[in-house]
């Protein structure tokens, strides 16, 4: 239906909207790694781009990096994930802000780049807590805590390092966290470091 639309900006703004909503939605029905998700963030990314839209690009690009991630394509998801870096930091809301650093963390992590990885969590960690805005419902972040997943990730990352007691109290305060949150998806979640 949208394709049928001329091609004009308030065109590329609905399909933009669109594509992010359809995004999370594909997440929960297919899973991270289907095509079908890349396909769709890849032209969000390109109607971003298109646009100079930096927050919205950020989830484009968020998604790209899942998907890359999930098909343990980590340099892919690595370039992504330092698009993402290089984006305007000031436009971007406080929850992009820490999802960013754990996305960077868990890249680092599964590329064998631990201390990297550990800086990335920790920076995730000791940022402000986030609101989730209404706009986060449409962007597949709402249900999640990325400070819950920086935890669970940075006590997992602790624990290769060598640092077994440091690791079991991160998991503690992410066990605390997850369960603060109110929601069963970060329960569980946090229950896998």
């Amino acid at each position: 239906l949208v394709a049928a639309l001329p091609e004009t900006e308030a065109r590329r703004e609905q399909e933009l909207e669109l594509l992010l909503g359809l995004g999370a939605a594909l997440h929960g029905a297919k899973g991270y790694a289907a095509p079908e998700v890349a396909a769709l963030y890849r032209r969000a990314h390109a109607l971003c781009a298109a646009l100079g839209d930096s927050p919205r690009l950020f989830t484009a690009l968020s998604g790209l990096a899942g998907y890359a991630c999930m098909r343990a394509q980590y340099g892919e998801a690595w370039a992504r994930v330092e698009e993402m870096l290089a984006l305007p930091q000031d436009r971007l809301e406080p929850l992009h802000l820490v999802q960013l650093h754990f996305t960077a963390s868990r890249v680092r992590g599964f590329q064998g780049h631990l201390r990297a990885a550990l800086a990335h969590a920790e920076h995730a960690i000791h940022l402000p807590d986030p609101s989730v805005p209404e706009s986060a419902a449409f962007t597949g972040i709402a249900p999640q805590d990325a400070k819950v997943s920086a935890l669970g990730f940075s006590a997992m990352v602790l624990w290769l390092l060598g640092y077994p007691e440091r690791s079991l109290e991160r998991l503690g305060r992410t066990l605390r966290r997850a369960e603060d949150t109110g929601y069963l998806y970060m329960q569980a979640a946090s229950l896998l470091y």
